[in-house]
């Protein structure tokens, strides 16, 4: 495998590098790019990835992943063949995302020189192959002339059942398939037909040549005089179905109305239980259950409102509006005495909690040393140290740092000695030193600043402000949106005001007062 490495710079306007490839190379070059910030080596954070991409000179476009690497400044792509397909200047660009979105682009080129012999090239041949060609060839049709031979042989025996005048042997695959087998095949059909004119007598007439048929002949009850005769026997059977049906009759009134012939069945007939008349009086039985059932509905009734009395005494001590009796099972067990008896007791009242001369704007602080929390003033409130310094919860560095940046790490401010990149790791004596302890640091900052801003108006030379925060002991900080832009005098001789006095400007300036006590 072959690398080859070019440096990148993000600043645009640099001389774009090139890499040097032949046409129609794939798989065999590495393109090591490293990549960098001006003169700075570039950082990859965590999460990145790389592609790329680019236009070749048919203005076919490509795009393949690059492998780059959280913490160093590498990334590295192979060559592969569309990259090479078209020789000339091919414009490309590194591109590094983080999820959705680009963080960095670096430009390219790749310079791919002309092969001498392209991929469509037709290759010329000598005169040496194409006699060899030819004599192939001759070969080829001595042994399609043998074919023909063959074939001429088996059509024969396929026409007549001989090859060379001989007859064919019982091996041959022509034996059973040529002209002359199937014409003596026709022949002995013909023979045939006299005996199918005598078979199609015998399954009309029961005759064979004019002569019955035998018991033993498979016509002898399968033909049309048989069925003739059994069409008699039929319209005998026709007169016993004609007494079966008056039976039939018999039946039916047994099944309708639980009487045969006039008579009702006895207990032990089929249709004792099972007919219509049975059922009949089965329904006037249920319409009598049904008279009953609506009398039991209505006492149902009946019960549907005592239990909604009930309903009423279990949910607020009362029947009809009048409240239970103590002998009542609901006495103490509804919910409007439970709703009266549950109470939230005074937070004085927890054994893990100490109160001492309440005052208004007091609040709950927990003292790890009596284990209780106690009340204090709003006046002793600490600072939250979210307002001196970042601070960071692992060593690794959730933004970047530049040297002299303060933040905090296991309670304690340090300051930054060298740069740290975010997500870059914090290393206490080689990239930062401690400032001070963390419990310290927010004693000391009994209040919050103060930032006051102000517009220094086109022309003008002096801002105002005026603060009660501004005392003879305050510290201030001055701050504007013009780089390099620094005031002249200050003006502090009254107390709650500050006068800065600045170069007149052009155009509007904003200007921030930061007031530490």
């Amino acid at each position: 495998m072959i690398t080859q490495s070019i440096n990148l710079n993000l600043i645009p306007g640099q001389v774009l590098p090139r890499v040097n490839v032949s046409q129609y190379d794939s798989g065999t070059r590495t393109l090591h790019m490293a990549i960098y910030n001006g003169n700075q080596a570039f950082s990859v954070p965590s999460g990145v990835t790389g592609v790329v991409q680019g236009t070749k000179p048919d203005r076919m476009g490509f795009q393949y992943a690059a492998t780059v690497t959280a913490g160093s400044n590498i990334a590295e792509v192979d060559i592969t063949q569309q990259m090479t397909a078209v020789s000339g200047e091919v414009p490309c660009e590194l591109v590094l995302s983080q999820g959705d979105d680009r963080i960095a682009t670096v430009n390219f080129i790749i310079f791919v020189e002309p092969a001498a012999l392209a991929d469509d090239t037709i290759i010329s041949e000598t005169e040496l192959p194409l006699i060899e060609e030819a004599a192939e060839l001759a070969e080829q049709i001595q042994g399609i002339i043998a074919q023909i031979d063959a074939d001429a042989d088996r059509a024969e025996g396929y026409a007549v059942g001989t090859k060379d005048g001989q007859p064919v042997p019982s091996t041959d695959p022509t034996y059973n398939n040529n002209a002359k087998y199937y014409a003596d095949e026709a022949a002995a059909s013909a023979a045939s037909v006299g005996t199918l004119a005598e078979d199609a007598e015998a399954w009309a007439v029961g005759e064979r040549g004019g002569v019955p048929v035998t018991s033993g002949d498979p016509t002898y009850h399968n033909n049309s005089e048989y069925y003739a005769g059994t069409a008699g026997d039929s319209a005998t059977a026709a007169s016993s179905s004609e007494l079966n049906a008056a039976s039939s009759e018999e039946n039916a009134e047994a099944w309708a109305v639980g009487e045969r012939g006039g008579t009702p069945v006895s207990s032990g007939d089929t249709t004792y239980q099972n007919n219509a008349k049975y059922y009949a009086g089965e329904a006037s039985t249920s319409a009598t259950n049904a008279g009953t059932s609506e009398s039991n509905a209505s006492g149902s009734a009946s019960a549907a409102a005592q239990s909604e009395e009930d309903a009423e005494a279990w949910a607020v001590g009362e029947r009809n509006g009048t409240p239970v009796p103590s002998t009542d099972p609901t006495y103490q067990n509804n919910a409007k005495y439970y709703a009266q008896s549950i109470g939230v007791p005074a937070i004085s009242t927890l054994t893990d909690v100490t109160l001492t001369s309440l005052a208004d704007g007091d609040f709950l602080q927990y003292n790890s040393t009596s284990t209780k929390w106690e009340n204090v003033s709003g006046d002793n409130a600490k600072a939250d140290k979210t307002d001196v310094a970042p601070v960071e919860d692992s060593s690794t560095a959730s933004q970047g740092y530049s040297i002299g940046d303060q933040f905090y790490y296991n309670n304690i401010l340090y300051t930054a000695t060298a740069a740290i990149s975010q997500n870059g790791t914090i290393t206490p004596g080689t990239n930062c030193d401690p400032s001070d302890d963390l419990t310290d640091q927010i004693e000391a900052k009994d209040d919050k600043p103060v930032e006051l801003v102000q517009t220094l108006a086109a022309g003008s030379t002096q801002v105002t402000f005026t603060n009660a925060a501004i005392t003879a002991n305050c510290n201030v900080q001055i701050m504007t949106n013009q780089a390099g832009l620094n005031w002249t005098a200050i003006d502090d001789s009254t107390l709650g005001t500050l006068i800065i006095t600045f170069p007149a400007q052009s155009s509007p300036v904003s200007v921030k007062l930061i007031i530490r006590g």
